[in-house]
């Protein structure tokens, strides 16, 4: 009798391992690469930041500019969770004060231009504090935060004054 021959099946079966490997090895790299591309975008965003600041808001801020500020509160800080201080006015009473409000600036302003309802309210024994809200006035930096839910953090240090 003659001698069998092994079938050819065990060659196939390495040829086909070995495609699956490389083509496995192909698709981990082009993974690593897409997320190296990313991570070097995100990184590019972080170090040379994303855009200039935003135009100030002419409309919104013109008619203040006829406003007296002469006896303008001037500014205080105070100490925030992580990031820059909390720049902020108080507009006191010349008495005991039985009530306080906290003024929030519109998205174009600062504290500066709260002036006028402060004074008005001070005038009515009620002391009044506006804080610079992150990205405006002398809170940060121009029209940005840092990290998410950084607004949130600042209101509610500042209502802790």
């Amino acid at each position: 009798m003659s001698a069998r021959k092994p079938p050819a099946t065990i060659p196939l079966v390495q040829h086909r391992l070995t495609q699956g490997r490389l083509v496995l090895r192909s698709i981990l790299i082009l993974v690593g690469g897409v997320i190296a591309t990313i991570a070097a975008i995100l990184a590019g965003m972080i170090v040379f930041g994303t855009a200039s600041p935003p135009p100030k808001l002419s409309s919104m801020i013109e008619p203040f500019e006829r406003v007296d500020i002469s006896d303008l509160p001037p500014l205080e800080t105070t100490s925030a969770r992580r990031g820059s201080p909390i720049s902020f006015r108080r507009w006191l009473t010349a008495g005991t004060a039985d009530l306080v409000v906290i003024l929030i600036h519109g998205s174009a302003m600062s504290s500066t231009y709260l002036h006028p309802l402060g004074k008005a309210l001070a005038a009515r024994e009620i002391a009044v504090f506006a804080p610079d809200i992150r990205g405006h006035g002398q809170t940060g930096r121009k029209g940005d935060i840092d990290y998410a839910r950084q607004l949130d953090a600042t209101t509610l240090r500042t209502s802790s004054l």
